[in-house]
């Protein structure tokens, strides 16, 4: 059977069209992905090798919280191979010690980008002993205040206060003594104080705090005559009652 011009120019677009989707499919399907590339690095503990730290690699833009983490040698080095580019921020977890470069405990630590088959060496995580404040709080009665939020506040070198930093976890908390012991601060000059601004006062919250006037150490509610408490690597204050 002769198939007339108009069904022949048909039939071969129609097939023509169906081999090009299908090369096409086949280019997609073998295209190569994107070459991986790797971070390493050294953490440091007071310009020591600091072997059996974990290290964690975080996505900058903080979808997933932690993408991947490994544990340094005996020669403090760590590696994240078959890692695939963008931007990332690494940390060190060592809850004892602290960053060189911050004040913050939590801080998201060094942040790095990271390019197709790129392999990123010389990503050095320089830590040092953190120092300790160690106190009391009480009421005016002497009785222990259980349960109250501890905050500090860095002082600059200028004499200017930096950004101030609250703890509110567990093990930054008064005990039912009374006592709290911050731990893995950075070496440097502080205020500390327990309670809340009048302005922020009110009932009592479902741990049990509320009405206790933020009090700074020594014992003054006035924040100008606060004493400045020197922190050192490895050192711990004691006696910062408040």
């Amino acid at each position: 059977m002769r198939l007339s011009l108009p069904l022949l120019l048909v039939a071969l677009l129609s097939g023509s069209t169906a081999f090009g989707f299908a090369r096409f499919r086949c280019q997609q399907a073998i295209q190569p992905d994107p070459a991986r590339g790797s971070i390493a690095g050294t953490v440091t503990i007071g310009g020591k090798p600091a072997p059996h730290i974990t290290v964690v690699l975080i996505r900058d833009n903080h979808d997933v919280p932690v993408v991947d983490r490994t544990v340094t040698d005996e020669a403090g080095h760590f590696k994240f191979a078959t890692t695939s580019s963008g931007r990332y921020v690494i940390k060190a977890i060592a809850p004892t010690s602290t960053p060189t470069e911050t004040a913050n405990p939590d801080s998201e630590g060094k942040p790095v980008s990271l390019k197709d088959g790129e392999e990123l060496q010389g990503i050095d995580l320089p830590l040092v002993r953190g120092g300790v404040i160690t106190g009391r709080v009480t009421d005016s009665d002497g009785l222990p205040i259980t349960g109250e939020e501890i905050s500090l506040c860095q002082i600059a070198d200028d004499g200017s206060k930096r950004q101030c930093y609250q703890y509110d976890r567990p093990e930054f908390t008064t005990d039912d003594r009374g006592l709290y012991r911050i731990y893995g601060l950075t070496p440097g000059r502080y205020t500390a104080s327990a309670g809340k601004a009048r302005a922020e006062m009110g009932g009592i919250d479902h741990q049990g705090r509320g009405n206790y006037v933020r009090t700074f150490y020594p014992s003054t509610t006035d924040e100008s005559q606060a004493s400045a408490i020197e922190v050192t690597s490895g050192g711990e204050s004691t006696g910062i009652d408040s």
